[in-house]
């Protein structure tokens, strides 16, 4: 591959391509875990489990990524205007990830903290992503307008 498609793809942002299986994930526990209260439903339970954990394990390069994301189109590139709502970006998803890793941490065979947890952490993971939503449509983090 030619040297100029590496360097392309190394100016563009890693955060954004990485976050969807994690959200995905992770906002599809409380689903399950409500459906395995209603319904008793073993699977239910078994895939909510799944997808937490795998949700917080994916969500470890998620934040890696934007971590780095956040030093060079923001620190490093002075943008003071956007980093406030970077900051309340990140908080939100600390705090996601603080209330899914106690519904993990919660003893087996109890279904509703497990449930409360998961759905103030998909809350949560909501309004993060509503954040970084306004970093891209707002503050244009990561865009690159064409010179056309």
């Amino acid at each position: 591959m030619p040297a100029s498609f590496w360097t392309k793809l190394r100016q563009e942002p890693l955060h954004p391509a990485i976050v969807h299986f994690p959200l995905a994930f992770l906002l599809t526990v409380p689903l399950l875990q409500l459906w395995h209260m209603r319904s008793g439903d073993v699977f239910a339970a078994e895939a909510a489990s799944f997808l937490l954990k795998a949700g917080l394990f994916m969500s470890l390069p998620a934040m890696l990524a934007g971590g780095w994301d956040f030093y060079r189109r923001i620190v490093r590139a002075g943008r003071k205007d956007a980093y406030g709502t970077a900051t309340m970006h990140i908080m939100s998803m600390l705090t996601a990830l603080s209330f899914y890793g106690g519904s993990l941490l919660c003893p087996e065979g109890s279904d509703l903290p497990p449930l409360i947890l998961s759905l103030c952490g998909a809350l949560a993971i909501t309004i993060g992503g509503w954040l970084g939503g306004t970093l891209v449509y707002r503050h244009h983090i990561g865009i690159i307008f064409s010179k056309e």
